[in-house]
């Protein structure tokens, strides 16, 4: 003979959260390769070629192709607070009444209870 009991309740509850989500973005360490360059002479240069000049300085222009690989990392965090319990009808049936007063929350079309109806799910009753 046990000295225990043991009882379920059950009790529908509404929870409200507030989510708020952060998305956010990181790169990561880039590495650089460098292309091939290519020196080009200054456009002045081009329409005095061959001939002699007094000027002490040349200008040239050089550009260089950079391959840059940048890893970047997207994503979000999400932090959540409760902001509203509402607390429904209680029970010690595996269905509790609903709002509407009838056995999980079903009508019939009359509008009256139909607890004792078939539509209530006592499969879990204790025998």
């Amino acid at each position: 003979m046990s000295n225990e009991c043991s009882v379920t309740a059950f009790q529908k509850v509404g929870v409200t959260a507030e989510v708020t989500i952060t998305p956010f973005v990181e790169c990561g360490p880039l590495s650089v390769t460098c292309l091939p360059a290519r020196v080009v002479p200054a456009g002045e240069w081009r329409e005095q070629k061959g001939k002699h000049r007094r000027e002490a300085t040349c200008k040239v222009v050089v550009f260089q192709e950079l391959l840059v690989s940048i890893p970047i990392t997207f994503g979000a965090e999400a932090a959540c607070e409760l902001k509203n319990v509402d607390c429904g009808p209680a029970s010690l049936d595996d269905c509790p009444t609903g709002d509407d007063g009838s056995c999980c929350g079903s009508s019939d079309s009359s509008g009256s209870d139909s607890s004792s109806s078939s539509d209530c799910d006592d499969s879990s009753s204790e025998e």
